[in-house]
């Protein structure tokens, strides 16, 4: 299944192997993808790389693609290491909201985030407050193969 124009692109579970989404945003620039999301349907795992400025849009379309692939329930592992994130305090006010309708698709599944640079690191941590991290594992990791390895450590979800 694939949508028209640049807003999403979106190969549909049941393909062998990872499907592949990406999140883009019209009016950006042809081929700017800010974040890069590997779905794997076999291994119930989702691997999404963010680089360059990241805002709020881009991140909607990320949640949606995710969402529109049934794989919410899924270990996300979420690599922010090289992003610039452009959220404001309303933006951070949608993102809340949006988390919290998400709610609906329970059981979602954890989330390991790796980031550095401490202004994305609290962006992080405060995501996590609104997330729902008492409702599944949230961790925030500054190793990609530490982050690997919890999801890893993890039984996938159901």
């Amino acid at each position: 299944m694939g949508a028209v124009g640049n807003s999403l692109t979106l190969i549909a579970p049941g393909r062998a192997g990872p499907a592949r989404v990406c999140a883009l945003v019209p009016g950006l620039g042809e081929g700017r993808v800010p974040i890069d999301c590997k779905i794997d349907h076999d291994r119930r795992f989702v691997h999404a790389t963010a680089q360059g400025v990241v805002v709020l849009d881009e991140i909607l379309n990320y949640f949606d693609a995710v969402t529109i692939a049934d794989a919410a329930s899924y270990r996300k592992l979420f690599d922010a290491r090289d992003i610039d994130l452009r959220l404001s305090d309303d933006d951070f006010m949608v993102l809340a909201a949006r988390v919290s309708a998400y709610g609906a698709f329970d059981p979602r599944g954890p989330v390991a985030t790796v980031a550095n640079g401490d202004e994305v690191i609290l962006a992080m941590r405060r995501f996590a407050n609104f997330a729902g991290a008492e409702d599944r594992p949230l961790r925030l990791f500054d190793d990609i193969d530490a982050a690997q390895a919890w999801l890893d450590s993890l039984p996938p979800t159901a």
